[in-house]
């Protein structure tokens, strides 16, 4: 006989199981509402929270930082590569320019009213600087006087072979014609604006050893008229031969100065520089020996101008 089931042992299921537990949807949802749920349940389970999506961000972010750094570095090191042997030469340029035993140039403001200085008569390249070049290892020499006429004497005068240089001779050169124990330099003063330009020069030691500057002559040949500067005599304050100019501001290191003078459009003038040991001077003796001797000469207008 079937056991009596009492009251309190049925139990009710609660709202919604009886239909789950059949596969029915709970009251008020049809099955296409569960399926639904079912397919942005699963989506939710594959979507990223707010912070894994700031880390991922993040992380390409900084691989696009990280590559964007190398080829930086990479663009970086071929610049280095190409403009470093350039960088190299134009040091180079520039301390052949700045260090030369002569260096000549022209003022900023001359440069801008339309001075220019070259090496040539024809003004091939020319510019606001040239060097002179330098001459080492040099021994003293000596020159003479032959009326009106000044000759180099590139060694001992009394040994043969000896070579005799004619002031005129190197005047008529152009550029650098440097000799075993003479520097020589032939440039070319010209005006190329349209203005009237007034002009002047000055020719100063940049540098000594060894009190060289002491023995040294300085030749300064303009448009073929030269002058030879020294330094004073220590012991009357004169030059040291006839036919010598001593140096127009010894104190301040300035061998020579030349006062304003007017250059029309398209005019030019010719110098010529040339610098070496006197051996006469009473100088030269041997503690001067492994010295050397720098000049610069500049042109200029007047402050006023």
């Amino acid at each position: 006989m079937p056991k009596k089931v009492k009251e309190k042992d049925i139990v009710s299921p609660e709202p919604g199981k009886e239909e789950a537990a059949e596969g029915l949807a709970p009251e008020g949802e049809t099955p296409e509402m569960k399926g639904k749920k079912k397919r942005k349940r699963k989506g939710r389970e594959e979507d990223f929270t707010p912070h894994g999506l700031s880390r991922i961000h993040g992380k390409r972010e900084f691989d696009e930082l990280n590559k964007a750094s190398k080829g930086k570095k990479r663009a970086l090191w071929l610049l280095t590569g190409l403009t470093g042997p350039l960088l190299v030469l134009w040091i180079v340029s520039m301390l052949l320019t700045q260090w030369g035993d002569l260096v000549v140039s022209i003022s900023r403001e001359a440069h801008r009213k339309g001075l220019v200085i070259s090496d040539n008569s024809a003004f091939g390249g020319s510019g606001p600087r040239l060097n002179g070049g330098r001459v080492e290892d040099v021994t003293n020499i000596t020159y003479e006087w032959d009326g009106d006429e000044a000759y180099l004497y590139d060694g001992e005068p009394t040994v043969p072979g000896v070579v005799t240089i004619p002031f005129e001779r190197l005047h008529e050169r152009e550029g650098s014609n440097n000799g075993r124990n003479f520097l020589s330099y032939t440039f070319f003063l010209g005006n190329n604006g349209p203005d009237t330009i007034p002009v002047q020069a000055q020719l100063v030691l940049t540098g000594s050893s060894k009190s060289a500057c002491e023995a040294a002559r300085v030749a300064v040949i303009k448009d073929g008229r030269k002058a030879i500067y020294c330094r004073p005599n220590r012991e009357h304050g004169g030059p040291e031969r006839e036919g010598e100019e001593i140096w127009a501001d010894p104190d301040e290191d300035i061998v020579m100065r030349e006062r304003v003078w007017d250059m029309a459009p398209d005019e030019s003038h010719r110098f010529t520089v040339v610098v070496w040991i006197e051996g006469t001077d009473p100088e030269c003796v041997d503690d001067i020996m492994g010295g050397h001797i720098r000049m610069s000469m500049t042109f200029d207008v007047p402050p006023e101008v």
